[in-house]
């Protein structure tokens, strides 16, 4: 029954208008927006007039959705077929009490369990009318769960504190923290062991009267300036013993909510190290003759000049007489007998290295040098470090060459056998998929069959083994796509389509007991490479990592994040040439690795299997690929803690070549034409599929198996066909060796070649002979007589 009121429109307007003054206070926005807490008002039919739009956002619906509605259609305080019966008992309790009625519910919101507690109380007006209800339905358990997370992070935060007290005592390096210029909060213990003077003495008085008179003015100086964090200040400081010792001081500035401002830092002994370069320097022209003996040629580009200097083994290298080279136009010169598509690369590294606080110069690329009357390819390595003059205008370049054309090709099979075993790895995979495809397509087969029978229609079967076909043809693709032993080609791609598709294929091979978890945004900037290399790197990644975790399961991070590498980069960015990157993170939470193992896991013959296991899934191809690439790799790891992967790959231009995008797989429109389609391909199941679907398009399809028998029937009568549809590999004569024959007598034909394997240099070939269309199989007849119509149109 109704709670009891006497002019339910009246008291409804005036709840609402106090509703919307309330709205209108301050602090409304606090009381109202609260995702914890569901707040809904409601008139004394139990109509709803306000709902918290942050409390309602749970169910996924607006307010728009709910206000006008019975309270007890809201899916917050929906509960079975009995609700409106049970919300109106509630609404007349509630309207006979001035206590607030609360009771507990048990709801599912968000795909999350949750443990709700709603109070309603009665609103009436001054004069005791009553005007309706609120009611406040708190998520118990969210609020236990944010009580939770503080309690945790206060925890993270003591914990982290000891962290840093055992970090930097563990340090090599006098670790300090000093609030500017003078105030020391912090010295590391073994401060007090390199100064002799206790810890209260030294946060006292400091250790500045401790540097060398002649260094203090440029510590004073330089010692806090902003534009000087991360680089080194070298100066001479007194030992406990008497003697002054040369020590390099980094630091970085952080600051504090009151303005002021703290300064980390370390504080390191290089008297050792010093001593040990002007030793080093004695020993460079030992080091130089080395070299040469170990088949690397030196080099010295005197960069104002643009000319090299004397060396016969960068002579014998490169192939070429180093003569002109040394006499200027040096950098034209060299170029010209680098490979056309390494070209850009090589010559970004010098312009990076050429920029004062640049890296090394390092490149690897292809020469073309002279051979046997001929011309010849080789891989070289180049390394090398710029010296600049007090301007910081670059004076030379001082490097080696080395040819690396073996070690490439070594690195080339070394590979291939690493995705042969990678192939072997997801066989089972790919197996469970396919028969879970082909045992759906064989029993919705029989269905259609037993509704032709039953007179029914058997659409919805067809369509569903439709379905299950073009599973079966993704699946290949994958396989395909990882197996490939394509040509190189760098395109504009998203990397986290790459990474989904890898992520497809490798679920199924991994224990149930792992679970893989992906974090992506959802716009992100193409990236600039090869989609099948990386798409290995990534099934590389993710193997190891669930290799790594085991029968024993855990879990599989995968993230991707834009990432900005500025003029100077350090730590794992710091090979990498400023600009636009993406991060691929790969993480398991497994048994980690030591420091020793993990200094070594991109050593290509390094391996922590047994001979039993593989030999691992190539972390050094890895690295290889993605430093190919321009990007980085490195890892985080330690025993007990799982392993964190971190790849870079750069973000492509606006101008890079787009990837190839799917062919369309949908239904085409029926031709009123009766284009004359001559239909080669050996297998004899595709001819008798094309004799029955492609008049459904308006082609009338002319089929043989025997491509011999096909170019026979073509020579007798060439009119007598209006396109060619062929497939690229069959016994006898290939597709396009019968294109070349057809094509010879009639040039204008459109041809249609169809493969489940085709390079990029066979591509290449078939268009240069005169095929319209290449076509990539599995395919249907669908596409394929879309591609005829778009030919002969």
């Amino acid at each position: 029954m109704s709670p009891p009121h006497s002019n339910a429109s009246t008291e409804a307007a005036t709840l609402k208008a106090y509703v919307e003054q309330a709205l209108t206070h301050p602090l409304s926005k606090h009381l109202f927006d609260d995702r914890a807490r569901y707040l809904c008002v409601v008139d004394p039919d139990g109509t709803v007039v306000f709902v918290n739009e942050s409390g309602i956002s749970a169910s996924g619906l607006r307010p728009d959705d709910i206000i006008g509605q019975p309270v007890w259609t809201i899916p917050v305080f929906h509960g079975d077929d009995q609700a409106e019966t049970q919300w109106r008992a509630r609404l007349s309790d509630a309207a006979s009490t001035d206590a607030p009625l609360a009771f507990d519910e048990y709801y599912e919101l968000e795909g999350v369990g949750s443990r709700m507690r709603t109070e309603l109380w009665a609103i009436r007006s001054e004069g005791g009318q009553l005007l309706g209800y609120f009611a406040r339905t708190t998520d118990v358990d969210q609020v236990r769960r944010a009580q939770e997370r503080v309690r945790d992070q206060a925890a993270r935060l003591q914990a982290s504190e000891v962290q840093f007290r055992v970090m930097t005592e563990a340090l090599p390096q006098m670790a300090w923290v000093v609030r500017a210029p003078d105030e020391y909060l912090y010295l590391a213990p073994k401060w007090e062991a390199f100064t002799g003077r206790s810890p209260e003495e030294l946060l006292e008085k400091g250790v500045m009267d401790l540097v060398h008179p002649d260094d203090r003015v440029v510590v004073e100086r330089d010692g806090f300036r902003r534009d000087r964090v991360g680089d080194s200040l070298v100066f001479r400081m007194l030992r406990h013993d008497g003697e002054y010792r040369w020590v390099e001081a980094r630091m970085a500035a952080v600051d504090d909510p009151d303005g002021g401002t703290r300064w980390f830092g370390v504080t390191l002994d290089i008297t050792d190290r010093i001593e040990q370069e002007l030793e080093l320097r004695r020993h460079e022209e030992q080091l130089r003759a080395t070299l040469e003996l170990t088949g690397f040629g030196t080099y010295v580009w005197l960069v104002p000049e643009d000319r090299f200097s004397e060396d016969s083994q960068l002579e014998e290298i490169l192939g070429v007489p180093m003569d002109a080279m040394k006499t200027g136009n040096a950098y034209e010169l060299f170029f010209s007998i680098v490979h056309a598509e390494d070209r850009a690369q090589a010559q970004a590294s010098i312009a990076a290295a050429m920029q004062p606080g640049g890296p090394n110069y390092e490149a690897e690329f292809r020469i073309i040098r002279p051979a046997g009357g001929g011309h010849e390819e080789r891989w070289v390595s180049a390394m090398g470090t710029i010296d600049f003059d007090d301007r910081g205008e670059p004076l030379r370049l001082i490097g080696v060459f080395a040819d690396i054309t073996d070690q490439r090709l070594e690195e080339a099979g070394r590979l291939r056998l690493q995705k042969m075993e990678a192939i072997g790895t997801l066989a089972s995979g790919i197996a469970h998929d396919f028969n879970n495809v082909i045992g759906a397509i064989l029993s919705y087969a029989r269905v259609a069959e037993a509704e032709i029978r039953a007179g029914a229609s058997p659409d919805a079967s067809i369509a569903e083994i439709a379905r299950g076909a073009h599973r079966a043809g993704d699946i290949v693709k994958r396989l395909l796509t990882f197996s490939r032993d394509v040509e190189h080609r760098r395109v504009a791609f998203q990397l986290a389509e790459v990474v989904e598709e890898a992520e497809t294929l490798l679920r199924p091979t991994l224990p149930s007991t792992v679970v893989i978890r992906a974090s992506y945004p959802e716009t992100l900037p193409a990236v600039i490479g090869d989609p099948t290399q990386l798409h290995q790197v990534v099934v590389n990644l993710v193997t190891n990592a669930g290799q790594a975790l085991g029968a024993a399961g855990g879990s599989i991070e995968l993230a991707i994040t834009p990432v900005k590498v500025g003029a100077r980069p350090t730590g794992i960015t710091s090979g990498l040439e400023p600009g636009q990157y993406l991060s691929l993170t790969v993480a398991d939470d497994g048994p980690g690795m030591s420091e020793a193992v993990a200094a070594r896991i991109f050593d290509p013959f390094f391996t922590t299997k047994t001979e039993s296991d593989g030999t691992g899934l190539g972390l050094a191809a890895v690295q290889s690929i993605i430093k190919n690439h321009g990007g980085s790799v490195a890892v985080e790891t330690s025993p007990g803690n799982g392993a964190r992967f971190t790849v870079y790959v750069p973000v492509a231009s606006a101008d890079a070549p787009g990837a190839r995008q799917p062919e369309p797989t949908g239904p085409l429109p029926e031709s009123a034409g009766g284009a004359r389609v001559l239909f080669v391909d050996d297998e004899q199941a595709l001819v008798r599929l094309a004799y029955r679907a492609m008049p459904y398009h308006g082609c009338v399809v002319t089929g043989f198996t025997d491509p011999r028998e096909a170019l026979a029937v073509f020579e007798a009568d060439p009119q007598a066909f209006d396109a060619l549809v062929t497939d690229y590999s069959m016994p006898g004569l290939t597709g396009l060796e019968l294109t070349k024959s057809v094509l010879a007598i009639r040039p204008e034909l459109p041809v249609v070649l169809t493969s489940g394997y085709l390079t990029a240099a066979a591509q290449g070939e078939a268009e240069r002979h005169g095929v319209g269309a290449v076509v990539s199989k599995p395919c249907s007849i669908d596409t394929l007589a879309s591609e005829v119509m778009r030919l002969l149109a």
